[in-house]
């Protein structure tokens, strides 16, 4: 298909080329597209999925979300805490609540290119969170924390002594609300 996609371009640049006499770089236009073309297969094929002929297959996961949407779970069939969570082009929902205070020891990372990932958290657990964004938005219980640059958040309960939810959300072009 793609190959297809290519020659057709090709023919419709020269024939603009050739009856408006409009000079257009092909070589550039080509090189360009191609590299376009396989920077998305890149990009698919990282996240676990494979394209067929431009048609993109929806990933949905315990902790991905693809062109999708999804809840995402915490805790695996063996009872392991899954510590990293990534939406791209979806939306999804990620419940924290119930964790036991040895589960918060570790941070969660969560990802977000692209979408919108809700986060469910027990009000009465303190957040401490990194956060990471490019044109995005991220919200923590109600304040909104960044939407471009890096910032550090603490809920007014944190204690550096007491156990707390450690997040580290990156965003770009998307949403993070956590709750």
């Amino acid at each position: 298909m793609f190959w297809a996609v290519l020659f057709i371009s090709v023919g419709i640049i020269l024939l603009i080329q050739t009856v408006f006499k409009i000079e257009l770089p092909i070589m550039r236009i080509l090189i360009g597209v191609f590299l376009i073309y396989m920077g998305f297969k890149v990009i698919a094929g990282s996240f676990g999925h494979r394209m067929s002929y431009f048609r993109v297959n929806k990933i949905s996961t315990d902790t991905e979300s693809i062109f999708s949407q999804n809840d995402m779970k915490v805790k695996k069939a063996d009872g392991q805490i899954n510590r990293k969570f990534s939406t791209v082009f979806g939306n999804s929902n990620l419940d924290l609540r119930g964790l036991g205070i040895e589960d918060l020891s570790q941070e969660i990372k969560i990802d977000n290119a692209f979408g919108r990932t809700n986060v469910l958290t027990d009000s009465a657990t303190p957040i401490k969170a990194h956060v990471d964004t490019g044109f995005a938005s991220v919200t923590i219980r109600g304040q909104k924390i960044s939407s471009f640059g890096e910032a550090d958040f603490k809920t007014p309960d944190y204690s550096s002594d007491k156990p707390a939810l450690k997040l580290d959300i990156d965003a770009a072009f998307g949403e993070v609300v956590v709750e």
